[in-house]
């Protein structure tokens, strides 16, 4: 598998996959970018070091089980298959309903949260605007802590809750 990563002041950037770790090269052709292979599969634990510092976060990472200073994990979307056709609803005439997942439901999951939309559906809501769903330290918060922007909330079933 292929990890990148943009460090444009880094003289060396080192991944930590797994426990190896792995020298990435500058790539010539994309200034500040850096990029190495190493052997991932769906879970994978992995790091950058950067300059011999300490091991950090994928910034553009799918996954951070740990929350958002852990490591990374490496997600495989390739195994999910869409199961509906549905393609959404006009906007004319909508009632949206912007849901926070952590406090709509007791269980604070998206799970719970989707056992609960036809609630919403009986109030006339036609659309629902998920708040955040980034990593935040802790299992309470609003999700703007603007780091992980691709991940999920790992208490909130992480990216497989989200399918």
């Amino acid at each position: 598998m292929q990890f990148e990563v943009w460090a444009p002041q880094a003289d060396r950037v080192t991944l930590h996959c797994e426990g190896a770790t792995r020298a990435l090269e500058r790539d010539p052709d994309r200034a500040g970018w850096w990029w190495g292979e190493a052997d991932a599969r769906d879970g994978t634990r992995y790091g950058f070091a950067l300059d011999d510092g300490p091991v950090l976060p994928d910034p553009r990472s799918r996954r951070q089980p740990d929350g958002p200073d852990g490591l990374s994990a490496v997600v495989d979307h390739t195994p999910y298959e869409w199961r509906t056709e549905w393609a959404g609803l006009p906007l004319p005439g909508s009632v949206l309903y912007e849901l926070h997942v952590g406090t709509y439901t007791r269980e604070g999951t998206l799970d719970a949260a989707a056992e609960r939309l036809g609630h919403l559906a009986e109030l006339g809501v036609t659309h629902v605007e998920l708040m955040p769903l980034s990593p935040f330290p802790g299992r309470h918060g609003w999700g703007y802590e603007g780091v992980s922007l691709w991940a999920v909330h790992e208490p909130y079933g992480g990216p497989e809750a989200l399918k």
